[in-house]
């Protein structure tokens, strides 16, 4: 959007809704076919390797969302986010039960759900503060911090299971 956009011409508050609106209904038909298109990428490449391929997919398309000026690849890469955001769902159960067996899967998978939900709640208030208090640089941040976390995740998921704890957990 650029700087000068002028935000009392209703023309261009309707145009922008109307953009808006098409890009939730497209993104969201992206997420649902995320979640049967990841689950059975897992079903061939397994179930760790394809929740990295998410991760990592998400960290690069959140750095280049910093750069992006054009808007029909800005929704292309909502689009992207959004599949991986369903192909998430569509895996995690599965890994899981994969990585800590059928007993803890069910108190495991309730504790991931939990915390993602409070990520949702979370990460658009950290947006909105940087929103209020950087206006100019709200957009890099929070795409720098989501990135960032993302690769984060990304990490863990390269080294966590290492140590053998994993395998511990499921002999219990």
């Amino acid at each position: 959007m650029p700087a000068g956009t002028d935000f009392s011409d209703n023309e261009t508050v309707v145009s922008l809704a109307t953009a808006g609106a098409t890009l939730i209904a497209v993104s969201s038909v992206f997420n649902g076919l995320g979640r049967f298109a990841w689950g059975s990428i897992s079903d061939k490449i397994g179930r760790m390797r394809t929740f990295q391929v998410l991760l990592a997919l998400q960290a690069v398309i959140f750095g280049l969302f910093i750069f992006v000026r054009q808007p029909v690849v800005f929704s292309v890469l909502v689009c992207m986010v959004l599949l991986c955001y369903g192909g998430g769902f569509g895996v995690l159960p599965s890994l899981t039960k994969d990585l800590y067996g059928s007993k803890l899967m069910p108190s495991l998978y309730g504790a991931f759900l939990t915390a993602w939900s409070v990520g949702g709640i979370i990460g658009p208030q950290v947006v909105a503060f940087m929103k209020d208090n950087y206006a100019e640089k709200a957009g890099l941040f929070a795409f720098a911090v989501g990135g960032s976390l993302l690769m984060v995740g990304f990490a863990v998921s390269l080294f966590g299971c290492t140590v053998n704890f994993c395998s511990t957990l499921n002999r219990r």
